[in-house]
């Protein structure tokens, strides 16, 4: 598993990506949960949003800025940045990035359309994405 070097503490919050668009840029984003992904935690999925290119942020639990990491959607996923403590990080970073695997070819379509998508097809996509 690679790691790219920045903590997330350093990295950018999803509220520092969105702050950087200009005013028109649009985006949604998901919360999805163990229901949703097989992943215990948060995963947070958003539409084309901030400097890493497409990604998945993974959280514990949702709040502003505690441990978590986020993982990259393409052919080979790895961990972009991440501040977990050591134990926990190689085993949920391992379980992200095997939903991430399983879910690529929808987080990509989600990543890229996702924005303009009406509410029933959110909850369409959200219903058919695969479990680990």
């Amino acid at each position: 598993m690679e790691l790219c070097g920045e903590s997330l503490r350093d990295a950018p919050t999803l509220r520092d990506e969105t702050a950087a668009l200009d005013e028109d840029a649009v985006f949604d984003m998901a919360n999805l949960t163990v229901a949703q992904t097989g992943v215990r935690g948060v995963i947070t999925i958003t539409t084309e949003v901030g400097r890493h290119g497409p990604k998945v942020r993974y959280a514990t639990q949702l709040r502003p800025r505690g441990p978590g990491l986020a993982v990259s959607i393409g052919p080979e996923p790895r961990v972009l940045f991440g501040d977990m403590e050591e134990a926990d990080h190689a085993s949920v970073a391992e379980q992200v990035i095997r939903w991430v695997t399983l879910s690529r070819e929808a987080l990509i379509r989600f990543w890229e359309d996702g924005a303009y998508w009406m509410m029933d097809e959110v909850q369409t996509f959200v219903a058919a994405l695969r479990k680990v």
